[in-house]
């Protein structure tokens, strides 16, 4: 769908009713909306803050299923951790799951700071990986040496760091059991 095929005071119309629906239904039709403008070929730079200003004017607080976690998933032997593996995931725990699979060293540490959005989380991903670049083994792994649980943490915290540098909203990365 083009942007001039797009009936604009329709999609108006939608966002003008928002104020008197609940949070998870209003946010229901801002992502429906979004989707739609994502179709239309316009940047996505564009789109992304747009989602984000309707978001924030629209809900008190962003729904649950608008969010999205990056993690810092550290593996190694014992109580020294060799790798970390930065991602996206909407479930960590589920992520870690399909992860332990065919993965020969196992979770020891895993951190994940929840973001609103996923283009903000992809965002942020990315910006870590540019980061992490020169430690890079393969993919989204990076060799850490072999730090103790609580050089991971410090690790963690100078990530945080990077990470809020890449966006407006805050990252605080948090420990995650799974």
């Amino acid at each position: 769908m083009r942007l001039e095929s797009m009936d604009l005071s329709a999609l108006a119309a939608r966002f003008a009713v928002y104020r008197s629906r609940n949070t998870a239904r209003r946010a229901s039709g801002i992502m429906g909306a979004i989707n739609q403008l994502r179709r239309c070929g316009l940047p996505a730079a564009y789109v992304d803050g747009l989602q984000d200003e309707l978001l924030s004017t629209f809900c008190a607080e962003v729904p649950p299923e608008v969010m999205d976690n990056v993690y810092l998933a550290f593996h190694g032997a014992e109580v020294r951790a060799t790798h970390m593996k930065i991602g996206v995931a909407k479930h960590v725990g589920r992520r870690m799951s399909e992860l332990s699979t065919g993965n020969p060293l196992p979770r020891l540490w895993v951190f994940a700071a929840t973001l609103p959005g996923r283009h903000i989380a992809l965002k942020v991903e990315a910006a870590l990986l540019r980061h992490m670049q020169a430690s890079r083994t393969s993919g989204e792994w990076s060799s850490v040496g072999e730090v103790s649980e609580s050089a991971a943490e410090a690790i963690v915290l100078s990530l945080a760091e990077v990470a809020a540098e890449h966006t407006t909203h805050p990252v605080l990365f948090e420990r995650v059991e799974v």
